[in-house]
């Protein structure tokens, strides 16, 4: 399960590093 957590966290981070530097 935390395995899982630390993945959906790091997608989401990705995500913004994205936006904010496209």
């Amino acid at each position: 399960m935390n395995k899982k957590r630390r993945t959906y966290l790091a997608s989401i981070a990705l995500f913004v590093l994205l936006i904010l530097f496209p």
